[in-house]
């Protein structure tokens, strides 16, 4: 059931359209996230995966609505266990 929910509120941010505002959306794609995700994000991969989207937003434009998933990745990133 949590790989359900984490994967229908990735639908719902970045569905374009939808009534349900994106700051409710990603504190509950974070609380609900399994383990996997949560280590991967906390990997060199979500570090690195950060870091190239940081450089990339800095050059070209960013959709307004990539920024609160972006600054949760990082948080999570750098957050404890």
């Amino acid at each position: 059931m949590q790989w359900v929910s984490v994967a229908a509120a990735a639908v719902l941010l970045l569905g374009k359209g939808t009534s349900i505002h994106k700051s409710f959306l990603v504190p509950l794609f974070v609380l609900q996230a399994p383990t996997p995700i949560i280590s991967w994000i906390k990997s060199e991969y979500g570090l690195w995966t950060a870091f190239l989207v940081l450089a990339v937003h800095l050059f070209l434009p960013f959709p307004d609505e990539l920024e609160l998933p972006l600054s949760t990745m990082l948080a999570v990133s750098i957050a404890a266990y």
